[in-house]
């Protein structure tokens, strides 16, 4: 495989840092006030408007690697008609989608969204800010975000748990209770929470997931990962 100049370069300045002396990696959750969610909801059901009210919001995370490099995911509409990964839960779950009308398959968006400067590999109060404003520009732009900031997050973990980009997963703007298995199904919010927790070890995060409203899922996962390391609003 040939690389790029840029991916070369990461190697090597990863490869220079002393592993297991600081941060393994950085964590960015996000929501904003739309309503993707309502979005899902009519996409799935192909209709204009909900005879009920679906709580709204969109929610979002980035992965910082210990070099600073920021990976932005998301999880939501548009749906997809075919998967990208052969991971056999995610086949079992696109054939489910076709029988339950409530469930969906939509896209994992996983994008290189550019660098912040880290000290000692941990995010700091500036660049806490400066990664959530990439965030923000990928997913989340034109809305009012709030956002909460982690140090100490398994980077590798949680992109592995993440997946590739535009894989299909199974949808529902209803989330699932699932104890911290991963065999839930996942609405954008509890979807950015797993990705964080895999990476915080922590399955403690899984009561937040049935909250359906994805302000109060993160609020309630940022309780349960024992509060941010820095917060703010954009």
């Amino acid at each position: 495989m040939k690389l790029t100049k840029r991916q070369l370069m990461e190697i090597i300045e990863e490869s220079l840092l002393i592993e297991g002396s600081t941060n393994p990696g950085c964590a960015i959750l996000m929501f904003d006030d739309s309503d993707q969610i309502a979005d899902g909801f009519k996409e799935i059901f192909g209709v204009q408007n909900l005879p009920v009210n679906i709580p709204t919001g969109h929610s979002s995370c980035a992965i910082i690697k210990p070099n600073g490099s920021v990976v932005g995911i998301s999880f939501g509409p548009p749906a997809c008609s075919r998967s990208k990964t052969k991971d056999m839960i995610d086949k079992i779950g696109q054939q489910v989608a076709k029988k339950i009308g409530l469930l969906g398959s939509m896209k994992v968006n996983v994008k290189s969204l550019g660098r912040v400067t880290l000290s000692k590999r941990k995010l700091t109060a500036s660049s806490a800010k400066s990664a959530a404003k990439l965030l923000k520009k990928q997913f989340h732009s034109g809305r009012g975000c709030t956002y909460y900031a982690y140090n100490d997050v398994d980077a590798n973990k949680s992109l592995t748990y993440a997946g590739s980009d535009g894989r299909c997963k199974l949808y529902s703007p209803m989330a699932t209770f699932e104890a911290g298995t991963g065999l839930g199904i996942d609405n954008c919010a509890s979807f950015a929470i797993d990705v964080i927790a895999t990476g915080k070890t922590d399955v403690g995060s899984s009561v937040a997931q049935v909250l359906q409203s994805p302000a109060l899922s993160c609020r309630a996962a940022n309780i349960s990962f024992g509060g941010s390391d820095f917060k703010g609003t954009l």
